[in-house]
Parts: structure tokens; sequence; C-alpha cells
């Protein structure tokens, strides 16, 4: 798309949210949540701030120079790296404790690192609008920052992400060229367990996985909170049947929610045997429906036939 195009449709979706949001706008420079960080915005709404964001990104993509381009997707990487960090030395939580601001030499004895070192991963993260640098070598939370204090699982989650399946990145290259995998889906082929010797759903029931384990435990239910609200409300589940099937239903949260919210419903939720006791965790409470059959869950391998009689089968993302 032209320069010219795009500008005009970045002012014309830009316009359009504008309109619907009035002054309830987001902000990168207070702590406190946008409305729409916890729900969905309204389907016109959204389409015009999809939009308006993949347009942005084109924009940017237009006019940086193909060498630039090229160095800044080689060095993304970084952003993970520095995330990790944030994370695993809860700086959010720190920044918070302290009233709100820290200085970089404060922060820096807080985590007990090097100040240097820090300074360089907090102004990684700071230029993604992930913390805020408000004067030189003084930080605080901003709205994304504060989402990573420990208690909601989104510490959690990025740390699942740029931890664990981080290090198995570098070996999707390997998989790629070996004639012997580049075509197998069975994860026992796959880039994780080239790093770690077994999959995934294998590696968080030993020991050296427990923190992995921990991470998905707690982190994977924040990350369904975002395509939470949209499954649970922009799908007419009363209408399709009595009984949905989750097929590959990871923790069951979802259908924990969807249960919430259509309580006549029926769910069953299938997963692999070892992860029956993460979903009976889950579904802790529910024990009476459990009884009466309104929740099942059952033992299932996604790639054998399917014999559960369902009115709907839900596959929302099996790994």
């Amino acid at each position: 798309m032209s320069l010219a195009n795009l500008l005009r449709n970045i002012a014309y979706q830009g316009e359009k949210l504008e309109n619907f949001l009035g002054n309830d706008t987001p902000s990168l420079f207070e702590t406190a949540a946008w409305k729409y960080d916890d729900e969905l915005l309204p389907r016109e709404a959204w389409e015009a701030s999809q939009m308006l964001m993949a347009d942005c990104q084109q924009l940017i993509a237009l006019l940086i120079p193909r060498k630039l381009k090229l160095m800044y997707e080689s060095i993304s990487n970084n952003a993970a790296v520095a995330l990790e960090v944030a994370c695993d030395l809860k700086i959010a939580d720190k920044i918070a404790e302290n009233g709100g601001e820290m200085t970089l030499t404060q922060l820096a004895r807080a985590c007990e690192t090097n100040e240097h070192k820090l300074g360089c991963t907090m102004r990684v993260l700071t230029h993604r609008h992930v913390f805020m640098e408000v004067a030189p070598d003084v930080f605080r939370n901003n709205r994304h920052s504060t989402e990573l204090i420990s208690g909601n699982g989104a510490r959690e989650c990025c740390l699942l992400e740029t931890h664990d399946a981080y290090k198995a990145g570098p070996a999707w290259l390997t998989i790629m060229k070996d004639p012997k995998r580049m075509h197998s889906i069975d994860a026992k082929d796959g880039a994780f367990a080239e790093v770690f010797g077994k999959s995934v759903l294998e590696y968080i029931f030993t020991p050296e996985g427990a923190t992995c384990m921990t991470n998905m435990t707690v982190g994977v239910p924040w990350m369904s909170t975002i395509t939470v609200a949209a499954t649970c409300f922009d799908l007419p589940w009363d209408s399709y049947g009595s009984t949905i099937c989750d097929v590959g239903a990871g923790l069951g949260s979802v259908m924990l929610e969807v249960k919430k919210t259509f309580p006549s419903l029926n769910v069953i939720c299938q997963e692999l045997e070892h992860m029956i006791p993460v979903l009976q965790k889950t579904f802790e409470g529910y024990e009476s429906e459990m009884e009466r059959g309104e929740i099942k869950l059952e033992v299932h391998d996604y790639f054998t036939p399917q014999e559960t009689v369902a009115e709907v089968y839900w596959l929302r993302g099996v790994m």
C-alpha cells in the first residue's frame, strides 16, 4: 500500500476509534488498567483498532530503511531476553513496593545484579513501552509493566515463553533441516524435545520441569483470559446443543468459564492422561457437577478416533 493510502486509512480508522472511545482512551504513562485491557471492544471498534495497528505496522515497515529493518528483526530476540530478566527479578514488584519509582542504582541493588547490564535491559523494555524511564536512570511502572506484578499469572506466563520455550527456539532450524523429522507431527520430534530430551508434556512432569509446570499452571489461565471473553460471549453456545466437548482442553480454564456463563451446558474436557490431575485441580469446587455428569474429564489422544458424542467439538489450541 502506498504511503498516501496508508496515511488516509490510519486517519479514517483512527477517527472511527476515537469517536467510539471518547474520553475513555488508554494511556502508556499510568499504571491503571484500561477498560478494554480486560474486556473486548465492541465489534466495529475492535475491527477499527486492528486495522489501525496493522496499518501502523505497515507504515513503520514502509519507512524504515531495509538494512535497518533486517537488523532490527535479527535482534528482536533481545526483547524476550529482557522480559525474562524483568519477570525473573520481579522488577515490577520492586518498583511498586518502593512507592512506584526506583533509580537504576536502587534497582540493581535490590536485584543483586550489575547496574550497567540492568540499565541495558530496562531500556530495551522502555523502548517497547514496558516500564517508563521518567528521568535519566529513574524508572516507573506503566500500564503494561504493572500487569507483571506478581499475583495474576502474567509473570509466570511470560517466563514460560521467554525461558523454556525460548530455549527451544534455536532448534527449530535443526528440525526443519533434518530429513527424518522435518515432516513429523510427533512432539518427540519437535524443537522442544531436541533441546530438553522429551516433549513439553513429558518434561513438565519431571523434577527438572517443575518450574515449567508451575509457570504453565499459573500462567496459561492468565493468557486464556485474553481470548476467553471472545470464547464465552462471541459464540452462542446455548444454541449449539446441550453438550460441548473440548478436545485438547489443556488446563480446562476456558471450559470452566463457558460453564460459568452457560450453567445449563454439559462440558467434556479431553486431555492426555497425565493432564487429568491438572484438570481436576481446575475444577475443584465443582465435584457435584461432575457427579451429575455436567462436567466430565476424559482421557483422549487428539490423533486417535473420537468416540465421545457431543453436539459441539471445540478445538481452540492443541500443542
